[in-house]
């Protein structure tokens, strides 16, 4: 599965209507609905199939992409404004998916994509040992491809390396697989780029 380096147009779009979300939110407060787990989800298809150059399954909210290959990957979204913890709930054992590729929100903004081979998924799981609560319903082997599994992968760059996880970071300059650093809050009144000198 290959990425391209730069990001799709849609990516601007959902930048706009974040933007545009956060200013109602200013103005009128609380009462404006966020984006909801549809939205994220179609928005992560098309964002992917438009790295890709596949093309994203409406019937499913866009979770799907039938690749260029001919091959398929599943979609999971996790973002930090619903919690460490939220994130899509998976079933190594029965994805029907060659890839698995999660694309991680922070307020409301994609900032990573990790892309897994959906047979090591499991494995990953159980190395990186990331225990978020399941709904009552799942079966054992389930996972949430959450934030926290996210961090983990971040954290765990030599697990993540050994099994074949391929992780992009989004920046100004496109994608990348170098994370974008954060930078640190004005301490005394000095700007951020004094304090990192």
């Amino acid at each position: 599965m290959q990425i391209k380096q730069e990001p799709p147009c849609i990516l601007d779009t959902w930048l706009d209507f974040i933007d545009a979300y956060e200013e109602a939110m200013v103005e009128i407060g609380d009462t404006v609905p966020g984006p909801s787990l549809e939205m994220f989800g179609a928005f992560s298809g098309a964002f992917v199939a438009g790295l890709t150059g596949g093309v994203a399954d409406p019937s499913v909210c866009g979770t799907r992409i039938a690749l260029p290959d001919g091959r398929c990957a599943l979609i999971a979204v996790a973002t930090d404004d619903r919690g460490d913890d939220f994130g899509m709930v998976v079933d190594p054992e029965r994805v029907v998916a060659d890839w698995v590729v999660l694309v991680v929100f922070k307020t409301l903004r994609p900032v990573a994509v990790h892309v897994i081979e959906a047979r090591q998924l499991s494995g990953l799981g159980r190395a990186l040992r990331v225990q978020a609560p399941l709904p009552p319903d799942s079966p054992p082997s389930a996972i949430v491809l959450s934030t926290a599994f996210h961090w983990n992968l971040c954290l765990e760059p030599f697990t993540a390396e050994v099994f074949g996880v391929r992780t992009y970071y989004l920046s100004d300059d496109g994608m990348s697989h170098e994370p974008v650093p954060v930078p640190p809050a004005a301490i005394s009144g000095r700007a951020p780029e004094e304090v990192s000198k």
